[in-house]
Parts: structure tokens; sequence; C-alpha cells
């Protein structure tokens, strides 16, 4: 019991740090490239997209060890999401891309170059648009 308690608020914060990211992408969408304001929101919408795939693939391992009493040594996001396609957690056309979500979650982690930034951005939407489908297809009960 106390197990699927911690794992409703893993879900939880995934959703809400998605949510953070999707706001940051309309609020993002309001402002002209050259305004000075873009540049500082771009930065917190990819800030939010680093915490929302570290709170996501944390939060699939601890589901994957719920569901089916899967546990991967050494885990890391990559061989988490590989191990989530295998299960069908993350359909299997979309684990590409989740795979390049962890590439980029690691270049804005260790470097920061505006033209790296603005082609994150650019897939932060599609990126936004899969994590809602697979989050609304895992349901924690």
């Amino acid at each position: 019991m106390e197990e699927l308690k911690k794992l409703k608020a893993r879900y939880e914060s995934v959703c809400q740090a998605h949510a953070c990211l999707v706001e940051a992408l309309e609020l993002l969408d309001t402002y002209d490239t050259y305004d000075v304001l873009y540049r500082h929101i771009r930065s917190s919408a990819i800030q939010s997209f680093e915490f929302t795939i570290d709170t996501f693939w944390k939060f699939i391992k601890e589901y994957m060890a719920y569901k089916n009493h899967t546990v991967i040594e050494n885990p890391s996001p990559r061989k988490i999401f590989l191990e989530a396609a295998a299960q069908g957690f993350i359909p299997k056309n979309m684990l590409p891309a989740f795979l390049r979500m962890i590439d980029d979650r690691n270049l804005t982690s260790h470097t920061y170059r505006e033209i790296l930034a603005n082609e994150i951005r650019d897939r932060l939407p599609e990126y936004c648009r899969l994590l809602d489908i697979v989050l609304g297809q895992i349901k924690v009960t």
C-alpha cells in the first residue's frame, strides 16, 4: 500500500512538471524571438523540460517495478525507456523520440549554446505531445 502511495505521488509530480512545461511553451509563444523576455522564458521552458524528463523516467522505473516487478540493474534513463518500450508502456514507434529526449536533456544540462537552445525549444512541443500520450495511457490505481 505504501508503494502505491509513493507511486501516485511520483505520478502527480510528473504531471505537474509536464503542466509547467506546457505553460512555459504557451507563454513563450506569446513573445517575439527578438524580445528580451523570450530568452528567459525559453530557458525556463528548457529547465522545465529537464525536470519533466528526470521525473518521468524515475516514475516509469517505479511503475514497471510496481506493475511487473521489473528491477533494472544500474538504471539509467536510456535503459528504463528501452525496457518501458519492451513492456509496452512506451509505444515502440515513439521510442526514438524518447531516446532523443534523453540526449537533449543531457545536452542542455552540460552546455549552453544559443543554436542548441533554439533547436531543443523547437522539439519541445512534440516532446510534450508524446509525454501527454504516454501519461494518459498510464493509470495509477
